[in-house]
């Protein structure tokens, strides 16, 4: 039967009895079946509740009750129930309102046997368990709170996390890369939009040494791996996006800023990369200088591609390649008649392993010794006269299918060899070698260079090849190093390339480039960053630590 409770309603003003005796106002929260009545009021700047029953609070205000009321004893125990006020966070009501009803104090007095049950009082023996029954309610109310709050925070973190999960599936699906690297895409993605890419100043740089740089697409492994672009152009700086994880395991990047010459995009072909490179280089050795175009990255970075020609699957345009392009140049200018007088001869050969071997003479291996003179001789090496560009394409093609070649883990045709292609101005029925040379121009394909993870796997033979490779290419940044400066001792003795390359490095009016070749993956970061830094030893070329070095989160 549902109680009739009269003029007692949520937000109506009653009077009630504290259990010392004292009557105040307080306000009613909620009503409860059968007969209990939960109210708060103000006490200390706090807010308590309590829950009262029925019968006192139409005692104490008759106003209230409703016209079919029956006064009972205000003093019976099933509606005189001590309960302990609750204190209740300021500024704030309760939550989840005690629930317990009034019989729940005999359901919960009793003890699980039988025997300590026929020992209990009964409801209505003494007042000791009146106060029994306070106990017992002390010890409940501050349960059910603690169950209903942890209850609310469950409920409202399972929440939080099913928005976070969804957040971050719609920005997964936005971006089409792996799944380790997709928080690291949108960072990159953020950073891109808040600093615009500027265009390049189209202009030829004319100092000793030219550091330009060259970023290639992301290959098909790297494409099928859904690997992220850490590399971006702007101008004439080139930023590296280094991922990082902190000792808590947040994210962030490192964006590390290097400047160069001229930064290459995209979508330039080896044409343009030759017109800014390796065509004023041209230029100087029709006026008796030696000049050297380097090209210089990781394997697998594109530095055959630029230097060769592009590639079709395993073959090879090398009508498309700076070699072919410089070639091209020199012929124009032989046909002018100031120069009727010089012959273009070209020689191919390779350095694997500190040993030179002849590409166009069947590998065969050559000596390097130094005459009385002081100056570097290559023994028993080609050089064979070309009269037009297809010679010259012809002779790439024979040189390149004898170079040595390998697999790594980062490149499953990797060049383990430095080559080296020379074209030479010479004047035909001088006596000596120096006065038939009017000047040469070097264009080296560098071989790859490689951190001793990349070949840990790999047998001894490989991982000797990369450590030779390693130390050529150090003492070849000394050299360039001290060119730059004009220190007048050029260390050049340091390894076999640079040795061949005495001339070039040593000559007054000698001009050296080098293009480094990047590969922008997620995996090539570091490599990409070593290359860079690399390059940052060379003179004319200057890091950037931006005040970018707030993590982006």
């Amino acid at each position: 039967m549902t109680t009739d409770f009269g003029g007692v309603q949520k937000d109506v003003s009653i009077l009630i009895e504290r259990s010392n005796g004292s009557q105040h106002q307080a306000l009613v929260t909620t009503v409860e079946q059968p007969n209990t009545v939960n109210c708060e009021w103000f006490e200390h700047d706090d807010i308590k509740g309590k829950g009262v029953s029925l019968n006192m609070v139409f005692n104490l205000n008759p106003h209230l009750r409703p016209q079919n009321f029956k006064p009972q004893n205000i003093k019976s125990e099933a509606d005189n129930l001590s309960r302990k006020s609750v204190m209740i966070s300021s500024g704030s009501r309760l939550k989840k309102e005690n629930k317990v009803p009034t019989m729940a104090v005999r359901r919960e007095v009793p003890s699980v046997s039988s025997r300590s049950e026929s020992r209990l009082p009964t409801a209505k023996s003494s007042s000791s368990s009146k106060v029994r029954r306070t106990e017992v309610y002390a010890k409940k109310e501050p349960t059910v709170r603690n169950i209903d709050k942890i209850q609310n925070e469950r409920i409202e973190r399972r929440e939080n996390q099913a928005k976070q999960r969804h957040v971050r599936d719609q920005v997964k699906a936005k971006h089409d890369v792996n799944d380790s690297q997709w928080e690291f895409a949108e960072m990159i993605e953020d950073w891109r939009d808040d600093n615009p890419a500027h265009p390049p100043h189209h202009k030829r740089m004319n100092y000793k040494i030219n550091v330009c740089v060259r970023k290639r697409p992301l290959n098909k492994k790297e494409t099928k791996n859904k690997e992220t672009d850490v590399v971006t152009r702007s101008g004439e700086i080139l930023y590296v996006h280094q991922p990082m994880t902190k000792v808590d395991l947040t994210k962030y990047l490192e964006n590390l800023a290097f400047r160069f010459d001229y930064v290459f995009d995209l979508d330039d072909d080896n044409r343009k990369v030759y017109e800014y490179t390796a065509k004023p280089l041209v230029e100087s050795i029709f006026k008796g200088t030696r000049a050297t175009c380097f090209a210089y990255g990781q394997t697998g970075s594109g530095k055959t591609h630029t230097m060769g020609g592009e590639f079709s699957g395993k073959n090879q345009n090398c009508a498309n390649g700076i070699y072919a392009f410089a070639a091209e140049d020199v012929f124009k200018k032989l046909r002018q008649p100031v120069y009727s007088h010089l012959q273009l001869t070209v020689s191919f050969f390779e350095i694997y392993a500190n040993k030179v071997f002849d590409l166009l003479n069947n590998s065969q291996r050559l000596r390097i010794l130094e005459d009385k003179q002081g100056k570097i001789r290559t023994v028993g090496l080609v050089d064979q006269v070309v009269n037009t560009v297809d010679d010259v394409i012809s002779v790439l093609r024979e040189g390149s299918r004898c170079r040595t070649s390998g697999q790594t883990s980062a490149n499953s045709n990797s060049s383990r060899s430095h080559a080296v292609f020379q074209l030479s101005l010479v004047a035909p029925g001088r006596k000596t070698h120096e006065d038939r040379t009017h000047g040469m121009f070097s264009l080296i394909d560098l071989a790859g260079n490689e951190r001793g993870a990349d070949t840990m796997s790999s047998d001894r033979i490989t991982r000797q090849e990369g450590a030779d490779i390693n130390k050529s290419l150090l003492a070849l940044k000394e050299c360039i190093r001290a060119m730059g400066k004009d220190a007048l001792h050029v260390p050049f003795r340091g390894s076999t390339l640079t040795k061949v390359l005495r001339d070039s490095f040593i000559g007054e009016d000698s001009k050296t480039c080098m293009i480094a070749t990047l590969s922008p993956g997620f995996s090539s970061c570091e490599n990409t960053i070593n290359t860079l830094r690399y390059l940052t030893s060379i003179s004319y070329v200057q890091i950037i630590q931006l005040a970018l070095d707030m993590p982006i989160a």
